[in-house]
């Protein structure tokens, strides 16, 4: 897991970052001349400016504004969720960190959801005291279901501790400078190289400072929805949680026709 995340991570920077500039540098003669009226040139840059500001905002929201909220709605659980008793119907050991002898642990749990209907859900987490063998198939935990279900996470152990990775902030902080960096010295370098005096009228689609913004926003939509598909749908979830077990009637089912209509009842 961590060498794909190391490998689409490199391969993300080159086709965003060196490709483009490379492309661009190698392909496009030196221009001393304006390229485009003034008044395309100023829409190229709006064009630009919009993407890059989509880029950064996509980033910051993913790596520091969705954490900080995740870590207040544990909090809030922990203080006021509704608590249930779980059994672990299955364990699974992922993986061993001989280091910190903690073990990356799959469990499913079964437990009434926040209308007392049995469910169960699979979670995986790091269990940081292994000897206690407190999550082995068929003991019992206790659970605190999130009552805001607008908010993920939708439950958490009851004895859950919220703490942050201090390295892993590191690392986001770093790359969040070093995008925004990257952004200013990509307008700043170009302008001072191609302006002569024209302003912005140097720009074109391909440029880099366009292009590249442009490749970013593809690789950012195509993680979206590869999360998408691997992880569950929120709205299942929210049914999970917050749904009652219902008994469905067959009324009619004709040979000849492709719809089935069905009749469900609620049980209370």
């Amino acid at each position: 897991m961590k060498f794909m995340i190391i490998f689409w991570g490199a391969f993300l920077f080159f086709f965003c970052v060196p490709f483009p500039i490379f492309i661009y540098m190698m392909s496009d003669e030196f221009a001393t001349e304006p390229r485009n009226s003034l008044a395309v040139s100023y829409g190229y840059l709006g064009f630009s400016l919009l993407i890059w500001i989509y880029v950064i905002v996509f980033f910051i929201n993913t790596l520091f504004v969705k954490t900080f909220k995740e870590k207040n709605t544990i909090q809030s659980i922990l203080q006021k969720g509704i608590p249930r008793e779980a059994k672990i119907i299955d364990y699974k050991l992922l993986k061993y960190i001989p280091k910190t002898n903690i073990n990356v642990i799959q469990i499913v749990l079964s437990f009434p959801n926040l209308r007392n209907t049995l469910i169960e859900h699979e979670m995986m987490f790091h269990d940081s005291k292994p000897q206690e063998k407190r999550f082995n198939a068929g003991n019992k935990v206790k659970v605190l279901l999130n009552p805001n279900l607008s908010q993920e996470p939708y439950f958490i152990l009851n004895d859950q501790k919220v703490r942050f990775n201090a390295l892993g902030i590191v690392l986001r902080i770093v790359f969040g400078i070093l995008l925004i960096a990257y952004v200013i010295g990509l307008y700043s370098y170009f302008y001072t190289r191609e302006s002569f005096d024209f302003g912005w009228r140097f720009l074109t689609f391909m440029h880099p400072i366009i292009f590249s913004g442009v490749m970013t926003i593809i690789y950012v939509l195509a993680f979206q929805l590869i999360v998408g598909k691997f992880f569950k749908n929120k709205k299942e979830e929210h049914i999970l949680f917050s749904g009652r077990n219902a008994e469905a009637t067959i009324e009619d089912f004709p040979f000849f026709k492709q719809l089935i209509n069905i009749k469900y009842t609620l049980i209370h």
